[in-house]
């Protein structure tokens, strides 16, 4: 077993490893301690990963292009005031906007999963989608998916 490990961290990681076996009652205990790394970055997809950017500022979309790209698109600062929204929501939210009230909970309502409206609450499940409840007179429902960057989450 000793031997696969070695072999395994050599071809797939092209890492030495030093493996070290311990008797621990009836089971064994395998140690792995790296020893040298060969790992160097010479293929494509890892000098293009380098390069990449986790910054939104760098995405080149415009914000009109994002508005018209994304209609029912909404972006949320740290304080959980809306800083952007698509067409679609313009629309039905427009004049409810000009009168100065930004805060999301006074457009949406998060109908699941249960979760405090919170900025940090929201970016911890970036991978669940949302249901958001509209506050409209008409009572309308939208599902959303949240997808969070570092600053702001994007819904």
């Amino acid at each position: 077993m000793i031997g696969i490990i070695r072999e395994t961290a050599k071809n797939l990681q092209h890492v030495d490893v030093m493996v070290n076996l311990t008797s621990v009652g009836e089971d064994f205990l395998y140690q792995v301690t790296t020893v040298s790394s060969s790992k160097t970055k010479n293929s494509d997809t890892e000098r293009y990963i380098e390069k990449l950017s986790r910054c939104p500022e760098d995405l080149g979309l415009s914000i009109p292009i994002m508005c018209k790209v994304f209609p029912f698109h909404i972006v949320i600062d740290h304080d959980m005031q809306i800083v952007q929204l698509g067409k679609g929501l313009l629309r039905i939210f427009k004049t409810q906007l000009n009168e100065g009230d930004r805060h999301f909970s006074s457009f949406f309502v998060i109908q699941s999963p249960k979760v405090a409206v919170t900025f940090e609450d929201i970016s911890q499940l970036s991978n669940v989608s949302f249901v958001l409840v509209i506050k409209t007179q008409y009572g309308e429902k939208e599902t959303l998916q949240v997808l969070c960057t570092y600053d702001n989450i994007f819904i």
